[in-house]
């Protein structure tokens, strides 16, 4: 006999409950007497009378007597040839139980590695939000210094607009500071460009 055999002996006990002709309070009244309890406990726990649970018995017994099976007034250890004690219905629960609690054990130690992943995501999304917030900042920069390229193409344009104005010397009419822009009134890259105009000329 072994562990495996005890499983399967319980198991088919236990689904032989659901084939045999009891209603559902008997079948629960038998699976608690196969279960090691009395018949004043098994009234006590299933609040029913213990009429009802001798009645239950009786008729347990006598369709296993019609089916040729023995009878088995309280659970029996599982014993092998030489009389060794292998296991019992007690050792067996006790074995489920313990599976049981790894089982749980397992489950919760899957839980706090979730949780863990959960604090790295959440830690990764705080830094991906600061690089986010550096790069709003760096094309802040960029549109500031594009504008200002900007300004310094007007500025340029202005300046090659007036190099290309006549001279004194062909009586052109004297262009008239106050009309550019002022920030090139005193830009001395207008003088500059003037001069070479009237040096190439």
């Amino acid at each position: 006999m072994t562990l495996k055999y005890s499983l399967s002996h319980l198991y088919t006990r236990v689904t032989a409950l659901s084939s045999i002709r009891l209603t559902d309070t008997e079948k629960a009244i038998v699976k608690e007497y196969l279960n090691g309890l009395a018949p004043k406990e098994i009234a006590e726990k299933l609040k029913v009378s213990i009429k009802t649970v001798y009645k239950a018995l009786s008729k347990y017994r006598k369709i296993q007597r019609e089916k040729g099976q023995a009878v088995e007034s309280r659970p029996k250890s599982i014993t092998s040839k030489g009389g060794e004690i292998l296991v019992n219905e007690e050792m067996l629960l006790r074995v489920l139980a313990k599976i049981i609690a790894e089982a749980f054990k397992e489950l919760h130690l899957k839980n706090t590695v979730e949780v863990e992943y959960v604090k790295h995501a959440e830690t990764k999304s705080q830094i991906d939000i600061e690089v986010l917030h550096a790069l709003v900042k760096e094309l802040s920069n960029l549109t500031e210094q594009l504008r200002e390229l900007n300004k310094n193409l007007r500025s340029l344009r202005y300046i090659i607009k007036i190099s290309e104005l006549p001279t004194r010397e062909e009586g052109a009419p004297e262009t008239k500071v106050e009309t550019l822009p002022s920030y090139l009134r005193e830009n001395p890259w207008v003088e500059v460009l003037k001069r070479r105009s009237t040096e190439s000329i």
